[in-house]
């Protein structure tokens, strides 16, 4: 009877540690999952960010490209203006005020 309780200890044992290697291979491939999964949303993010980026970029590069036509456009206007011979009257009036 010792030898059979022996035995049965020694099963439950072996069976425990079977049971603690299955839930720790799972654990594992959970993480491992889990971590492909972050992966891929960090990629996912990356690239949404470059997209925004590269978009600000080209908004930016039109903005100061606008903003130097109107600036050379009023400079080119003011310098017409300086060589007209003839003012008109309502540009007189505002630089008579």
């Amino acid at each position: 009877m010792a030898k059979d309780t022996l035995n049965f200890a020694q099963q439950n044992t072996e069976r425990a540690v079977q049971a603690t290697n299955w839930m720790r291979a799972i654990a594992e491939q959970n993480l491992n999952q889990s971590k492909a999964a972050f992966e891929g949303l960090l990629t996912i993010a990356r690239n949404a960010v470059r997209g925004v980026d590269q978009q600000a970029a080209a908004i930016r590069e039109h903005s100061m490209l606008f903003a130097e036509e109107t600036l050379s456009n009023t400079f080119d206007f003011a310098h017409k203006l300086v060589r007209m011979r003839i003012i008109p009257k309502t540009i007189r009036g505002c630089m008579s005020e």
